[in-house]
């Protein structure tokens, strides 16, 4: 059995269930998070302005940053993770290394009269942004804009229609495709009902026309906003965050049914939620404390899963060894014996423990080739975690400091002549 068929068994077809855990902020509130594509890193942002990079498994620090002087507002990873964009309340959008946060590689500011909302990378151009601007002239509608980092140059994209429908639904968000090919707005209209379209049914429908969505999903009885919304790794289930609590519906794509309602703590509004890329797992982030909570599947032990012969005891047994059972050698065993066993070991499949290979169940259909998920970072490939340097306790090395500056009782007593003699002269 591969990695591929036990991501099956235990992972597919299934949402979280139940609250895990709480990532240590250190003190700060957090306002939005963001996994990156192979889900190992998760990046957060703060009313701060700093930028925290926690690893997946471990739930801890690995890196953390001061970005900006105010808020973030949004985050974003590159394709293969070693950039992050993020963008603040102070209009300020910046690109950062991942390894190396000294200095932001790119920090752009797009003038007096706007503010940033959010910003993207092109899935698959690291030099192509998408910025989300809100310009605080109300005479003029917001509008996203493309940036290219390395030329410089500008591209304000506007809604296709006449001049009124665009006032009367001003863009309110945008994003790029799987391939960074076509750009997917929205505006402020509907944010009771979420719809579900085919990317294709989108791109022949004609000009003027209306679409009707596969799936439709709205909570009927409490008719709720929706603050944001994600999807799973396969596309089966929708995630929908409430606008008035933190409480995450989530939906199967396929019957349109609700399967699972999460509940955050009372009194908590929702901010941010992500869904993991290839598990079944949801970060969220709560407006009010800023407290990022993770959820996952209610945890059963089922040993029989991994020893078939597996029985539960009712009691204690005394356990009676058998003749050689934990003999190195047999002494009993015959030459065909040995013979059968030494067949087994030359047929005996090698594992390869030094090549990666890309797991089936992060390519997507639209991969164009199976990538590279090697982690040499000097040729340009992924980077799947950030390398940590162990922390020096400052205390140590002081009274270390101290106690080699300190003279011992060797140099004291080495000159006795000296000592008398400055004490004959200071009487």
């Amino acid at each position: 059995m591969n990695g591929f068929d036990l991501f099956q068994k235990h992972f597919s077809n299934s949402y979280p269930e139940e609250r895990d855990c709480t990532l240590d902020s250190n003190g700060a509130a957090a306002t939005v998070c963001k996994f990156n594509r192979l889900g190992t890193l998760i990046a957060v942002g703060s009313t701060d302005g700093r930028i925290f990079i926690y690893e997946f498994v471990t739930k801890g620090v690995v890196k953390a940053w001061n970005g900006h002087v105010k808020p973030i507002i949004s985050l974003s990873w590159s394709r293969n993770g070693k950039r992050l964009l993020s963008s603040s309340v102070d209009g300020s959008v910046s690109v950062w290394d991942v390894l190396n946060t000294t200095q932001p590689l790119h920090r752009l500011s797009f003038g007096v009269g706007s503010t940033t909302q959010y910003a993207l990378f092109n899935p698959r151009n690291e030099n192509q942004i998408l910025v989300y601007l809100i310009l605080l002239n109300s005479s003029v509608c917001s509008s996203p804009v493309v940036r290219n980092l390395l030329t410089g140059q500008e591209t304000r994209l506007a809604p296709i229609g006449s001049k009124s429908e665009a006032a009367d639904e001003p863009i309110s968000t945008a994003i790029f495709d799987r391939r960074g090919n076509f750009i997917i707005t929205g505006s402020t209209k509907a944010y009771r009902v979420i719809r579900c379209y085919q990317l294709q049914d989108l791109l022949n429908i004609k000009q003027g026309s209306t679409l009707q969505p596969i799936q439709r999903f709205q909570d009927i009885v409490n008719k709720t906003l929706w603050k944001c919304i994600c999807t799973s790794g396969d596309g089966d289930y929708i995630c929908g965050g409430s606008s008035k609590s933190h409480s995450l519906n989530i939906w199967e794509r396929s019957t349109g049914a609700l399967v699972k309602i999460l509940h955050g703590h009372k009194g908590e509004l929702l901010s941010d939620v992500q869904w993991h890329p290839n598990k079944p797992v949801i970060i969220s982030v709560s407006a009010g404390t800023g407290s990022v909570t993770v959820w996952t599947q209610a945890h059963v032990e089922n040993w029989s899963a991994f020893a078939p012969d597996f029985t539960e005891l009712e009691e204690n047994l005394k356990y009676v060894e058998k003749e050689g059972e934990f003999d190195t050698f047999d002494e009993d065993a015959s030459d065909n014996g040995m013979e059968n066993e030494k067949k087994e070991e030359e047929e005996m499949e090698i594992l390869d423990v030094t090549t990666i290979e890309a797991p089936d169940y992060l390519q997507s259909s639209d991969e164009e080739e199976l990538e590279d998920f090697s982690t040499d970072l000097e040729n340009g490939k992924s980077l799947w975690f950030v390398p940590v340097v162990p922390e020096i306790d400052l205390v140590e090395e002081e009274t270390i400091i101290k106690s080699e500056s300190r003279p011992n009782s060797a140099t004291k007593t080495r000159n006795p002549g000296k000592s008398q003699a400055k004490s004959k002269r200071s009487k």
